[in-house]
């Protein structure tokens, strides 16, 4: 535990437990984020006018490329929860179609999937997060239930095993 530890900038006499809400990144991960922001910095208007479509655009390509997705699938959000909101306000699903989450739902999700199809007659239920560790469940349409599994638990799966979920036809 100490050598995932020392990978962080969190002061070492608090012990943080809320990762979700504000995390801290690691600090390869920083130290990368540093580097994109002194770019930015130093040239504000050739980054954000000039590069930043195209940098984007590549870093789309990598992220597909690992995911097994085609680039032009992958979109942007500044947040899981805008992300979210979206797929749900998105879908067709009909009475009787299920949405699973996990006991471990961040509120904005459980409020989202009731204002969204809270009296269409789409079932909202819950798993327990032990059932999806141990399970493999992911985030994933499943058709064969006609239900959408959702719930964060990215960490759990690893992102191999969920893209090759979504990938399925």
């Amino acid at each position: 535990m100490d050598s995932l530890r020392s990978l962080f900038l969190l002061d070492s006499d608090v012990t943080f437990l809320n990762h979700g809400s504000f995390g801290a990144c690691p600090r390869p991960v920083f130290e990368e984020y540093q580097h994109w922001q002194r770019e930015l910095e130093s040239r504000p208007v050739e980054f954000l006018g000039r590069r930043a479509t195209a940098l984007m655009a590549e870093a789309r390509a990598v992220l597909a490329a690992y995911l097994g997705a085609p680039a032009g699938d992958v979109v942007y959000f500044p947040n899981p929860t805008t992300a979210v909101n979206m797929a749900a306000h998105s879908l067709r699903l009909q009475p009787g179609d299920e949405i699973l989450t996990t006991d471990h739902e961040y509120g904005a999700m459980d409020r989202t999937w009731k204002v969204v199809y809270g009296n269409t007659g789409i079932v909202h239920g819950r798993m327990s997060q032990m059932a999806v560790r141990t399970q493999g469940v992911g985030v994933f349409i499943c058709p064969a239930r006609s239900a959408i599994v959702a719930g964060a638990v990215g960490g759990q799966l690893g992102v191999e095993r969920c893209g090759g979920v979504c990938a399925q036809p």
